[in-house]
């Protein structure tokens, strides 16, 4: 009796030897399973994020991957500080892409990689319209760029690409432009829906060319950290027949004329936000010949905006060194969107009118903004702590520039513990200046009996950006100060999608200026955030601690190899001594401190080892334990990391650009 082999009943095969092998397909007896259907399967795959589909569906199969390619977007990143031989592999990735996000930084040779980018562009247009013009089976062997050099990111197109998009998207960051360069990418963006600025120093750009290159424009944001962004005459194309597509737009330290952005207003009846932060007098040319100056004018643009058929959701208007009078702000807040939940403010409008007005509607705001100028270091004081702490309908809380003192976080008031030093290629400067003190002393821990510490109750999060300050007696700088910051936001913001932690570059403390930073090593509890379990993006910025490669790549699978298990076991090993001290410190407070959120077990359990270096261990040990059977798998949904640089990259790429490695590749 002869065996069949499930495999055989698909294809007959008839060969010999000398001759070829024909597979004749058999019909397949198998019912039609239900994800054949491709109605249902689009039908499915609208409850997966766009992220997903790009990268796990598309991979599956080649039907899943038709059926999803027209809804994600094809991403292209590039930061300045990367190694100038990436620039070629990143350019190669631009034909097709959707979205660029590009960083610069002066002196890297920003102009001659502006240049190149705008080669490719320029290519990637052309023959993008070329294949829309072609029937969709013809192929092309054109080269994409007419100058034949290869390190300018062109290539053969054998075939359409999979993902063959327009550019749509376009986010330029840090660049320092000259003469025009802001102009260059405008004839290369006709389907452009959203465009944003974030620059170092002053510009000049013209809002008219933009309008008329970009008729589908949706999203326009100009911000400039220094100087003003320039936006001198008319912003109309003359030749704008119909309204603009604009839904949304931010100006911060802008300068142009009110009118100008009346008479936009007008033609712009879907717009939806309107953000003008800080708005500048000047267009800050030097020297004062070349100055122009405005007047910008709330009850002009107020009175202009109520006359317009528009259905705001969020506006802001503010004006540099300006303090706008408390009717003003009421106007701004409650007459042009009285049913707003998109609050914008600049932080020296928190007076105590919006402060009661913010207690009086804490579950209606679900967003809420804060700026203030660049690197001023405004501290928000009490009013935001006590917003969130009465606030559980918030979503996202975005502060720029607004100084949040780390001491609110610290609901066990254990800033003030004291370590030795016993590590001298793990110390710092401020382990060895805290180390003069006797160990086990409680240094400056006073816990007034009674006083219960009030607790963020917007455990529904999902975005947090954050400046921390620390002034008065503990200054931000000890790992013990990351490790409640870190504890803190974990158990109190379970849900958070994107966090962002900045310190400013210098702090004041008692008189004396002091340079603030967050750990990340080991010690710096970083690893508690692995408890946001739906964190799809994490940034730092301004952290100045030196950590090693097994400090941090335990959110990746190669740091669970053996070889790092072992390295963090030995680094703890060396934690001993601190432990004691630890709980001696304890011991003294342990009384005093119990108790407190006895009315929520959950909240007190998730708190109660808020800034402990024990807490630490037992976190670092629980992930190497179950990394070791393969069961661990750091921040699933995570999407993008940054430790050092502007953008977001994959938690992979980011530590191979930190911690690069030694040995030479053959290829």
């Amino acid at each position: 009796m002869k065996m069949r082999l499930p495999f055989l009943k698909r294809h007959s095969r008839t060969a010999s030897k000398g001759t070829s092998v024909a597979l004749v397909p058999s019909p397949s007896k198998q019912a039609p399973s239900p994800l054949d259907i491709p109605e249902i399967l689009e039908m499915i795959f609208s409850f997966v994020d766009d992220h997903t589909r790009f990268k796990t569906v598309v991979l599956v199969c080649r039907q899943w991957c038709f059926l999803n390619w027209r809804f994600v977007c094809k991403e292209v990143v590039w930061d300045g500080r990367w190694k100038s031989d990436n620039l070629t592999t990143t350019l190669a990735k631009i034909p097709g892409a959707q979205h660029i996000r590009w960083h610069s930084e002066v002196g890297h040779d920003q102009e001659s990689q502006w240049d190149r980018l705008m080669k490719v562009l320029k290519a990637n247009h052309e023959h993008y319209v070329k294949r829309q013009q072609q029937p969709q089976g013809e192929t092309s062997t054109k080269r994409l760029s007419t100058d034949g050099l290869r390190d300018d990111g062109s290539w053969f197109m054998k075939r359409r690409p999979l993902f063959d998009g327009p550019l749509q998207k376009l986010d330029i960051c840090g660049a320092h432009f000259v003469d025009g360069q802001i102009h260059d990418f405008l004839p290369f963006a006709h389907w452009l829906t959203s465009l944003s600025f974030r620059l170092g120093q002053s510009c000049e750009f013209n809002m008219s060319s933009l309008f008329k290159a970009c008729p589908g424009l949706e999203e326009l944001r100009a911000e400039t950290d220094e100087g003003a962004f320039y936006l001198p005459g008319q912003w109309i194309p003359l030749e704008a027949s119909k309204p603009l597509a604009l839904r949304s737009l931010l100006l911060r330290n802008a300068h142009f004329s009110q009118s100008s952005l009346e008479d936009l207003l007008v033609v712009t009846p879907r717009l939806k936000e309107l953000r003008l932060i800080n708005l500048a007098r000047g267009n800050g040319c030097y020297p004062e010949e070349g100055q122009v100056t405005s007047k910008y004018h709330w009850n002009s643009l107020f009175q202009h905006i109520r006359a317009l058929p528009l259905r705001l959701r969020s506006v802001h208007f503010s004006v540099r060194d300006e303090i706008m009078t408390q009717a003003d702000l009421r106007s701004m807040l409650f007459d042009v969107c009285p049913r707003s939940t998109e609050w914008t403010l600049w932080a020296s409008d928190l007076k105590p009118m919006i402060v009661q007005s913010l207690n009086e509607l804490p579950n209606q705001i679900t967003s809420f903004d804060l700026y203030w100028h660049d690197r001023s270091g405004c501290l928000s004081g009490d009013a935001l702590h006590h917003f969130l702490c009465n606030s559980p309908q918030l979503l996202h809380l975005r502060t720029y520039n607004v100084g949040f003192d780390f001491k609110r976080m610290d609901v066990y008031n254990r800033a003030g513990l004291r370590y030795s030093d016993i590590s001298e290629d793990r110390a710092t400067i401020a382990t060895t200046t805290l180390a003069t003190q006797p160990s086990g002393t409680a240094g400056s821990r006073n816990v007034a009996a009674g006083v219960r510490p009030q607790v963020w109750k917007c455990r529904n999060l999902r975005t947090l950006y954050i400046e921390l300050h620390g002034h008065g007696d503990d200054m931000i700088k000890d790992p013990v100060h990351s490790r409640i910051v870190f504890g803190y936001i974990a158990a109190v913001c379970p849900q958070l999608r994107d966090l962002h932690i900045k310190v400013p570059w210098t702090c004041r403390s008692n008189n004396e200026v002091y340079h603030p930073a967050i750990c990340l090593r080991l010690e710096g509890g970083l690893c508690h955030l692995v408890k946001l379990q739906h964190l799809t993006r994490l940034r730092f910025q301004d952290w100045t601690f030196g950590t090693s490669r097994y400090d941090l790549n335990w959110m990746v699978s190669s740091g669970q190899s053996l070889r790092y298990r072992r390295k963090r076991q030995e680094v703890m090993a060396q934690w001993e001594p601190w432990l004691k001290e630890e709980t001696e410190q304890e011991r003294d407070t342990m009384q005093v401190e119990s108790g407190l959120y006895r009315d929520d077990c959950e909240l007190q359990n998730e708190l109660r080892d808020v800034g402990l270096l024990r807490a630490v261990k037992a976190m670092v040990e629980e992930i190497d334990r179950d990394g070791d059977g393969d069961g661990f798998r750091c921040w699933p949904e995570m999407q993008g990391v940054s430790l050092s640089g502007k953008f977001e990259q994959r938690p992979q790429d980011e530590l191979n650009c930190l911690f690069p490695s030694k040995r030479l590749s053959i290829f």
